[in-house]
């Protein structure tokens, strides 16, 4: 296998990115109000809201660490694949969306035990995230990380 070299300033934007297009689509301005009704939390008092928002904390540290292990994934595809624009490394995020995350999300909704309407609601959440998340993460370091030696945006790795 040939030697990688990962630019991990990228790989903490793009995960951070990724975060952010998290909190977005869980926000209330997008699908939060369906999210919660999807898990059966639509109707929570102030007072248990704030306790789930105190229980969540960790599980956010958690999940950035995760969001890290993939977009550092993420950089190793778009250097095994000799990829250097922005429309290339968002067509390896759609192709890994599609392979990977995009099976195995259908097949979490289909099984988790919800109502057929809300089976396909959490899919379609869930999922959208996933590929928004992984266009934005191969997007979003490009423009402001310095270009490689070809004189080509600098996303995740130098070459």
């Amino acid at each position: 296998m040939m030697q990688s070299h990962v630019n991990y300033l990228a790989v903490i934007a793009a995960a951070v990115s990724a975060m952010i297009v998290g909190f977005v689509w869980y926000s209330q301005l997008l699908f939060g109000r369906l999210w919660l009704k999807i898990i059966g939390k639509e109707n929570l008092s102030i007072a248990e809201q704030e306790h789930i928002k105190k229980e969540v904390g960790p599980y956010v540290g958690i999940m950035f660490a995760g969001t890290i292990v993939g977009a550092f994934v993420f950089s190793l595809f778009v250097k095994w694949l000799n990829v250097y624009t922005v429309f290339q490394v968002m067509l390896v995020g759609f192709w890994a969306w599609l392979g990977f995350i995009f099976p195995v999300s259908l097949g979490t909704a289909l099984f988790s035990g919800k109502e057929k309407g809300l089976v396909w609601s959490l899919f379609m959440v869930q999922t959208g995230h996933s590929l928004v998340g992984m266009l934005v993460m191969g997007d979003f370091p490009g423009p402001v990380l310095p270009k490689n030696k070809k004189g080509q945006p600098g996303f995740f790795v130098s070459v």
